[in-house]
């Protein structure tokens, strides 16, 4: 423990009476001015009366008085509006932090106080994309639905476990992202790219995949049910025991001979390698995976869970 010595309090109290150039200017000329008042005064009346006083300076004191109160008013907001300020790039920086939990409570900030349009200017950069730049993300178990996204770099973003339903990435470069076992039901993806990414497991029911770039995306055991596929480009797409009930213009998207269908066995080679017994093929009907009747391993869990829920009752 430090010992707190006579020495340092007469310290302490030495510069609380130190004033800087601004200050000693400005006791300069308040002592200027009494100085003045007090001779002006003297020559005018001879005697110092309350009467006199007041006769003199009500006027000037009550107007000073009023300037006075508007002046510190003034300051004083300009102080919180700095202030505000400052807390909110605070907030922002804290969004790109290497801890899971800071950025988790600076984005529910943003999102309680509604400060996305501040948050993706300030990340605005000036290139020919014109996209907020926010690569590498980490924000994983974010929870943040109607989160509004459009337009922003988020290449390698880890997103895996974040609830985002309801949310709006269009015209977003999602590409390599991490978006396993996200929530992503009704959020759209109009015309974003997410080439590459990790979206395994993900909840994407009702999502808006409209003209999107999903190539040589992991969707295994992912969930699109209802989805939007209207020119999705699903080329060389993992597809594995993907769930396509109800999926909307899925016959104009695209596919080719790398696309692995969603009832497709693979088996690894060299360890890293997956070798399936069903790609795509011009020849199939994409259809057949849409319709009430196909039985996705989605299904089958479910008849599982409810057979089991059934046993147990019994």
């Amino acid at each position: 423990m430090t010992n707190y010595t006579l020495d340092d309090r007469l310290k302490e109290n030495r510069d609380a009476w130190t004033f800087n150039a601004i200050e000693t200017f400005g006791i300069f000329l308040l002592t200027i001015a009494a100085i003045v008042a007090v001779w002006g005064y003297v020559s005018e009346h001879g005697t110092l009366t309350m009467s006199n006083l007041l006769n003199d300076f009500y006027a000037n004191v009550s107007s000073e008085l009023a300037s006075i109160v508007i002046t510190v008013f003034f300051l004083d907001r300009l102080n919180q509006r700095r202030a505000t300020e400052e807390r909110e790039i605070e907030l922002f920086r804290q969004t790109r932090s290497s801890s899971n939990s800071v950025v988790i409570y600076a984005v529910d900030q943003i999102q309680l106080n509604g400060l996305w349009a501040e948050f993706l200017n300030y990340y605005t950069y000036s290139n020919s994309s014109g996209k907020v730049d926010l690569s590498g993300a980490k924000w994983s178990q974010l929870a943040s639905t109607y989160i509004q996204l459009n337009n922003v770099n988020l290449e390698n973003a880890q997103l895996n476990n974040a609830d985002l339903r309801h949310g709006k990435f269009q015209n977003s470069n999602l590409s390599y992202a991490n978006l396993e076992n996200a929530q992503l039901s009704w959020t759209s993806f109009k015309n974003a790219n997410l080439k590459s990414a990790n979206l395994q497991k993900s909840q994407l029911s009702f999502a808006k995949l409209e003209h999107a770039d999903l190539r040589f995306t992991n969707l295994r055991l992912a969930r699109l049910e209802y989805a939007h596929l209207e020119h999705t480009d699903l080329m060389g797409t993992d597809l594995r025991n993907t769930s396509l009930k109800g999926a909307k213009n899925i016959e104009s998207a695209l596919f080719d001979a790398q696309t692995i269908l969603p009832d497709s066995n693979c088996i690894f080679i060299n360890g890293d390698t997956d070798l399936c017994d069903k790609y795509w093929t011009p020849d199939t009907d994409m259809t057949v995976y849409t319709k009430s009747d196909y039985r996705s391993i989605w299904d089958v869990a479910e008849s599982r869970r409810q057979q089991r829920e059934n046993n147990q009752s019994d």
